[in-house]
């Protein structure tokens, strides 16, 4: 008997679990050519198995959320990643963005100034 797994379902309005970022300076490595990045949004399971890969010695180096493949839906190797184009690379975080699970994104940066419309601190205590 084969196993069932779940399937995602159409939302409305559609979200897409993942975009394609072509890239301008493609690379080729190991007899295959990377032409463009496939950016995908985690599962629970993807995530869980990231975290894991943590605290393994070899995952400590240089830890790479599995959220970027190929056309087949391999994970692009690290060394194609690190070879990247560096406008090629923003490109890759600007499309990832959305697709980041909640908890890995970036708390919004902390500012000195007031919000609009509260007062200022006084500067000194004079």
């Amino acid at each position: 008997m084969t196993a069932i797994a779940p399937t995602f379902i159409d939302t409305f309005p559609p979200r897409p679990r993942a975009r394609v970022a072509a890239l301008e300076w493609p690379l080729s490595f190991g007899g295959k050519e990377y032409r463009e990045v496939h950016v995908v949004r985690l599962t629970v399971k993807e995530v869980a198995d990231f975290i894991e890969g943590l605290s393994d010695d070899a995952g400590a180096t240089m830890a790479r959320l599995p959220m970027f493949r190929d056309a087949a839906g391999d994970l692009i190797p690290d060394v194609v990643l690190s070879a990247l184009d560096d406008d090629d690379k923003f490109a890759l975080e600007e499309a990832a963005r959305d697709f980041l699970p909640r908890r890995f994104r970036a708390a919004p940066e902390e500012t000195s100034a007031p919000a609009a419309g509260e007062p200022t601190a006084p500067s000194s205590s004079a």
